[in-house]
């Protein structure tokens, strides 16, 4: 049978047709499964060769930096899933350790940022990813790698950067340039492991010497392995009150201020738990466990009491349901993870990080002696990770991991409480890994614990002081010696490491902690220096207020009571008149209280009133200090001002916030000594007026103006050219934000005729206006000319009187009274002069109506008698009034700072950037 025949037959028979007809069917199912697919593979193979163009790369790092957003702008809260705090909303102090040589981590192209756990680290990261996702600057793209994905993995690194990228829509990094590679937690590293990444990382910032490079790492965990390649290493600074107290005002379970304040009231009556705070995690269980006023939670009074109480509240806590397993036999199981997990070394994971089988292994071995069956294993598991947010799963649950390594720490102490000898075994086994674990021992036992503090005082003294300050019951001879033994070496010891222990010692009320600060204050008076220094420090951490007030009678020791916050608040003050150095103390504490001590500072005249206003400009950005602001009183003074700065602001017509930021607009503008950082809302208006001042000056020439509109010279060289554009003003203009500055220059230039920018412009900006207003197409304009005409016909009829000879200049006199007064209406409706300074043409302007007007006045009372005299006066009034008034529209609608500044201020501190 041939194929013709064959078609015939299916042509021809309705068997042929049917199968026709299944055919169809059969390819269109085949189609819709392989055409999507195929379409996909088109797209993405059309992506990955679009990634390495010019035009690609551009939408590809647009799609990165979205894709940036969307994965750190938020984070869940630790213990409130169901609840979002955003990253950006939380600041990370970041300083320089001893021996760097920049400042400014963005100016080292190797950088170390060590902390202690739950200092916020990760957070910096993840913050400067966000930072450059909302504003990309500089040449270098980053990307962040966590390190503990090298734990029993052999890739490179490039392998890793690479594959991160991939993840986040960058299919061809190869393509980008120079990188800004942020490798988060090398101490999560499997300390078997560690030594071979920090190669891997070395090598790396060797092969890549345009890349920056950058690590996190726990402060106890590193020590100078990246070196030679990495010198610079900067430290994560604890939070002080200021920033505390943004962090709660952030905080989102916690709702208004007298919350805030209650909970700052509270830390402040507990120094030990204060001190717990300045960590971010340990803030974090604070804020959730005790912000809220409604609790009746007290806060407790040592670090061990603080971590039994949050986990047992978050272990035994309801959700939505009731729990189905005891708190108790949750923390067992908790316990017997902790211990398995620091003693992780021969596992496949690393020290935070337990394979799921693993974890369903232990739990289930455990469950028969808590009365539990075996098979209870994963609904357990599932409710500790779900409902406590102490253990949570990672990587599709194929693993588990404590939320952070300082609450698996507690857990361990806790299961070692009846093991004193199992604990010296691994701390002496790993000193630095297994401290924090050994100072919460220290804090749960009941019992004596001076043989573990000895002990660990025969490896070292500080790691022994650390255990003594969080010690329930140690031997007063052991005490004595060891505090005797840290003292002598304090002069040798690295202040911001000992400090902490040694003033939460210090800090403690009972005899030993008293003995103790005796010491430390007769060290205020010693001849070494160095160690007058280390023991204010020590001290400054003990967060007592006749520390304080003990630190406030040495100036050496003053720079230290900047980590007391609130506390050295007053004695501060109490210095600030006479000297300057302790305004920029008050700066540094950065609190609202400090704000208002500075307050008071401004009304003077001399330096330290310019110090003080420097710094209140840069402070005001906090809405908590701004509203500390507004609060204060009135003052009349005779002091200079500059309210017109601070006018748009205002929260009312007149009170001591609008009285002291006027003042510090009028130090600032007069003082030619910069200080960098103020609030945006101050350096606008100032640069502004002073911009139109000198663009629009004779001096100046239209050249140079020229020049600046069309960009053919830099804009500080070109305006350093006039010399009233001072280092302070080219400074201040660079505080604003590019874009903000080149429509300033644009604006400034194009209002044309040499139309300079005014106060008015400033206090209108915000305002509410017809964009579109012209005066001479409004019904003001012709009710002007018309009222003018009706004062200049009247003031015509008046010449005679006047007895002028001749036949032709009366006429001419008529003719100007009829054109004069009309004229001279317009001239003061077109004139664009600032209405507060009184120019010249509206001197000349006024004078000619007066002299019309009097005309005008002589002829009413001639033809009508004395009762019409106030008619041509009153006409003139309303013809002044609707031209005044439709200048100021008219000058509202063409204001050239409009929308320069729709959005807030920016926040007085946002976390430094590690990528630049």
């Amino acid at each position: 049978m041939t194929g013709d025949t064959i078609l015939k037959l299916l042509r021809d028979t309705p068997l042929g047709l049917a199968l026709g007809v299944v055919a169809l069917l059969l390819a269109y199912e085949a189609a819709k499964k392989w055409v999507p697919d195929l379409l996909e593979w088109l797209a993405k193979l059309l992506y990955r060769a679009l990634a390495g163009t010019r035009l690609g790369q551009g939408r590809m790092l647009k799609q990165y930096r979205a894709r940036i957003m969307e994965e750190h702008g938020e984070m869940s809260l630790l213990f409130a899933p169901e609840h979002r705090l955003q990253v950006a909303s939380v600041y990370v102090p970041l300083h320089p350790m001893d021996g760097v040589g920049t400042t400014r981590i963005v100016d080292s192209r190797r950088a170390v940022v060590v902390g202690p756990p739950g200092a916020g680290k990760s957070m910096l990261l993840r913050h400067s990813l966000l930072s450059w996702a909302a504003n990309p600057t500089g040449s270098r793209v980053p990307v962040l790698v966590e390190l503990r994905r090298c734990n029993a993995n052999t890739l490179p690194l490039t392998e890793l950067i690479a594959d991160q990228f991939r993840r986040d829509g960058l299919p061809r990094p190869d393509r980008l340039g120079r990188l800004c590679v942020l490798f988060d937690g090398l101490d999560e590293v499997n300390s078997a492991d560690r030594e071979r990444v920090s190669d891997l990382i070395r090598d790396y910032a060797r092969a890549h010497p345009g890349h920056r490079v950058v690590v996190t790492c726990r402060s106890a965990i590193y020590n100078r392995q990246l070196l030679p390649e990495f010198r610079d290493v900067y430290r994560l600074a604890e939070f002080e009150d200021r920033h505390i107290r943004r962090f709660l005002r952030n905080w989102p379970l916690i709702s208004g201020k007298a919350q805030v304040d209650r909970l700052l009231s509270a830390l402040a009556g507990s120094p030990r738990v204060l001190q717990l705070a300045r960590n971010p995690l340990l803030l974090t269980m604070i804020a959730f466990l005790y912000g809220r006023s409604d609790t009746g939670r007290v806060l407790p009074h040592s670090r061990a009491e603080f971590y039994e109480v949050a986990t047992q509240e978050l272990l035994s806590r309801l959700k939505h349901e009731a729990n189905r397993f005891s708190g108790p036999a949750k923390k067992a199981v908790l316990e017997r993870l902790a211990l398995l997990a620091q003693d992780a070394p021969g596992l496949e994971a690393d020290r935070r990080t337990l394979p799921f089988e693993v974890v369903l292994r232990e739990t289930a071995a455990l469950l028969p002696g808590l009365n539990l069956a075996e098979s209870e294993a994963g609904a357990l598991i599932t409710e500790i990770a779900h409902r406590s947010g102490l253990l949570l799963a990672v990587d599709g649950g194929q693993h588990y991991q404590f939320a952070h390594l300082s609450l698996q720490e507690y857990f361990a102490a806790s299961a070692l409480a009846d093991d004193q000898e199992g604990l010296l075994e691994r701390y002496r086994r790993a000193p630095s890994e297994w401290l924090e674990t050994a100072k919460l021992w220290c804090g749960i036992v009941s019992k004596d614990s001076s043989p573990v503090v000895a002990a660990i005082s025969e490896i070292s003294t500080y790691d022994a002081i650390a255990c003594l300050a969080d010690a329930v019951r140690v031997d007063n001879v052991v005490a004595d010696t060891i505090t005797e033994s840290a003292l002598q070496g304090l002069d040798k010891a690295s202040g911001a490491f000992r400090a902490v222990p040694m003033g939460l010692a210090a800090a403690d009320p009972r005899q030993r902690g008293r003995r103790l600060r005796k010491r430390l204050f007769e060290l205020l008076n010693a001849e070494d220096r160095t160690l007058r220094m280390v023991a204010a420090l020590c001290l400054a951490n003990t967060n007592l207020p006749e520390v304080a007030r003990r630190l406030g009678a040495a100036e050496d020791s003053w720079v230290q009571l900047v980590t007391m916050g609130n506390m050295a608040v007053p004695v501060l003050a109490e210095h600030a008149a006479t000297n300057s150095r302790a305004v920029e103390l008050l700066r540094m504490i950065g609190t609202p209280e400090a704000a208002v001590a500075l307050a008071e500072l401004v009304w003077r005249d001399d330096d330290t009133a310019r110090k003080a206003a420097w710094s209140l400009a840069y402070m005001v950005s906090d809405p908590e200090i701004e509203a500390a602001l507004v609060a204060i009183p009135p003052r009349e003074s005779d002091h200079g001002h500059a309210n017109w700065v601070w006018a748009p602001y205002r929260a009312q017509p007149r009170n001591g916030h609008a009285d002291v930021l006027g003042r510090v607009a009028r130090i600032i503008d007069r003082d030619e000594d910069f200080v960098d950082g103020i609030d945006i809302r101050f350096a606008l208006p100032l640069v502004a007026v002073r911009l139109s001042e000198v663009v629009n000056s004779a001096e100046f020439g239209a050249e140079r103006r020229e020049d600046l509109l069309k960009g053919r010279r830099p804009v500080s060289e070109t305006l350093r050219e006039h010399p009233a554009w001072t280092h302070k003003w080219d400074t201040l203009l660079h505080c604003l934000p590019e874009e903000m500055r080149l429509q300033l220059i644009e604006r400034d230039i194009a209002t044309g005729t040499h139309t300079l920018i005014l106060t008015g412009d400033w206090s209108w900006a915000f305002e509410p206006q017809d964009v579109h207003f012209r005066f001479w197409r409004s019904w003001r304009s012709w009710l002007t000319i018309a009222l003018g005409l009706v004062i200049g016909l009247t003031a015509m009829a008046a010449v005679p009187e006047l007895g002028i000879p001749g036949t032709v200049w009366p006429w001419v006199a008529r003719a100007g009274c009829l054109l004069a007064v009309p004229l001279l209406l317009g001239m003061s409706a077109g004139k664009d002069t600032d209405l507060h300074d009184g120019p010249l043409s509206v001197q000349l302007c006024t004078l000619g109506m007066i002299v019309l007007t009097v005309l005008a006045c002589i002829t009413a009372h001639h033809q009508l008698g004395a009762w019409a005299v106030p008619i041509p006066i009153a006409a003139t009034m309303a013809g002044f009034w609707f031209s005044l008034n439709g200048r100021v529209m008219d000058r509202q609608a063409r204001n050239p700072l409009r929308g320069l500044l729709d959005q807030p201020a920016r926040p007085p501190e946002s976390s430094p950037s590690v990528i630049g």
